[in-house]
């Protein structure tokens, strides 16, 4: 479950400008790279980075890793979060279609903590969580909260506010027709799509 401040300061790093700059690390190619500042109102409280190295592989499939990063805090309120997100990259350079492989949350809030890495097989329409729960994804192609940053970012902007029709039919294959979506996609027949 995401903390308050864990979305606050996710929105205030989305409002960076990201860049495009080719440099090499660890023998993958750096596609996207962005250093901000986190801010609670005008005070600054610590930073943060985004970063997109292309290209790994995860079960045998090529991926392009994102990576945000967030640390800072004020007294005795830290905050040492760390995402990792693998998402297809043939899909993703074929269609602008995105979708998850793997992801890893590694929370430091204060008082919360949470470690926690996801294999996700899109496939079988299954994840498979460290601890060895396993579960359903609610679509073929399932989106953590990296690769729908990804996702979001792709779409095309516009001046004025519209509905958005999701490329995938995101319902419950056990017949239920609400899933939870995150970022307030409704899967509601009445209601499918609109942000």
């Amino acid at each position: 479950m995401r903390t308050p401040l864990t979305i606050a300061v996710t929105a205030l790093g989305l409002s960076a400008l990201f860049s495009a700059l080719p440099a090499q690390q660890s023998g993958k190619r750096i596609v996207e790279d962005a250093d901000f500042d986190v801010k609670l109102g005008f005070v600054h409280v610590g930073t943060g980075a985004w970063t997109v190295r292309a290209y790994d592989t995860v079960a045998g499939f090529p991926t392009f890793h994102a990576i945000l990063t967030i640390n800072g805090g004020f007294g005795p309120a830290k905050v040492e979060d760390r995402f990792g997100s693998w998402g297809d990259a043939t899909s993703w350079r074929t269609s602008r279609d995105v979708f998850s492989r793997r992801f890893i949350q590694t929370q430091h809030e204060f008082r919360y903590h949470k470690n926690v890495r996801y294999e996700i097989s899109p496939e079988h329409q299954e994840w498979v969580r460290s601890d060895g729960r396993k579960d359903w994804t609610p679509s073929t192609k399932p989106l953590d909260d990296l690769t729908m940053l990804v996702f979001i970012r792709s779409l095309p902007l516009t001046l004025r506010l519209r509905s958005y029709q999701p490329p995938t039919q995101l319902d419950d294959p056990r017949g239920s027709a609400q899933s939870w979506i995150p970022f307030g996609v409704s899967t509601d027949r009445s209601k499918q799509g609109s942000l």
